[in-house]
């Protein structure tokens, strides 16, 4: 028996038994009770996760009937990125999500619905800035233009920052190796698995085996020296003999921000009535950029300026 550090919870078998009948998935299990940590402690996750879905491999091919098969266990498109995260972003790419998200209800917040006491509710939902602003960005962004963040975030752990990097590598069992730069690993993972061209995805799909990541840099360290290790490690492994899959000779810092697609910035514009409101959103600026604001805000009101209004 655990006793929970931040309530009296005592987790018998039973008890994480009826918290684990609340979730579908192992990973939102992880992520949402902290009675995946106990029974992970005393080896219950296989006998209280049975019910649960099993995560695809590595290597799963994603189809357009596989996507839609997986967009109608959810009734929100937010469910659907939260939960299948590699599903959705693979349909993203593949402009499917419109069509398999059809079924799908879209919840609009009213006008002035993000009050501080609402964002600092859902920001407890959240271990990571990184997530806050991926899964609730209106919420996020609201926070960041009145200056809430440092104190609605401050139960959050730090993730990484442009100044600091972890230096990463997945490992073939062909003797193939490739090495990266990220402030998110976990982020990272999942666009390896999802971009088509990702140097990992591609021998992905030519060995039909799932690589072993690791980290090099188990704690983050200032990019410089990242950056150096990169270098380092790509010219050792080469004068090895190993089939380095990198294409250059590293130090590129990696990514680290949201990759805004078009679909993604349409599902925040349904947050906002008007245009005025929607530049509060962080996906504004490349909605803009693209070109995207005339058709992902066609559906906002556009308030006429009185007879006279313009003046020279």
């Amino acid at each position: 028996m655990i006793e929970s550090s931040n309530s009296k919870t005592k987790w018998t078998l039973k008890i994480c038994r009826e918290e684990a009948l609340k979730y579908s998935y192992r990973t939102a299990f992880q992520k949402n009770s902290p009675a995946y940590k106990a029974a992970y402690r005393y080896g219950w996750l296989d006998e209280i996760c049975g019910h649960m879905a099993k995560p695809k491999p590595y290597n799963y091919k994603w189809t357009f009937e596989e996507c839609e098969k997986e967009a109608k266990k959810y009734s929100l498109k937010k469910e659907f990125l939260s939960n299948s995260n590699i599903a959705f972003q693979i349909a993203s790419k593949n402009n499917w999500l419109e069509q398999i998200c059809c079924h799908m209800t879209e919840v609009k917040k009213p006008h002035k619905y993000w009050t501080k006491e609402r964002c600092a509710n859902e920001a407890l939902k959240y271990k990571h800035r990184n997530d806050f602003s991926n899964l609730s960005n209106s919420a996020y962004g609201s926070a960041q233009k009145n200056n809430w963040l440092d104190e609605i975030c401050n139960h959050m752990t730090f993730q990484g920052s442009e100044m600091l990097r972890y230096v990463y590598s997945f490992t073939f069992s062909d003797g193939s190796i490739y090495f990266g730069l990220t402030n998110d690993y976990k982020r990272r993972i999942i666009d390896h698995k999802t971009d088509i061209s990702s140097k990992v995805y591609k021998h992905v799909q030519i060995t039909n085996e799932e690589p072993q990541f690791k980290l090099i840099t188990p704690n983050l360290v200032p990019t410089e020296m990242a950056q150096k290790i990169e270098i380092k490690l790509i010219k050792e492994h080469i004068d090895k003999g190993y089939k380095v899959l990198n294409i250059d000779k590293g130090g590129g810092i990696g990514g680290s921000t949201l990759k805004w697609t078009k679909e993604k910035c349409k599902i925040e514009a349904l947050e906002y009535k008007t245009r005025g409101e929607y530049q509060k959103s962080l996906s504004y600026s490349t909605a803009h950029k693209k070109g995207w604001l005339n058709e992902i805000c066609a559906y906002m009101f556009q308030p006429k300026k009185p007879h006279g209004f313009w003046s020279k």
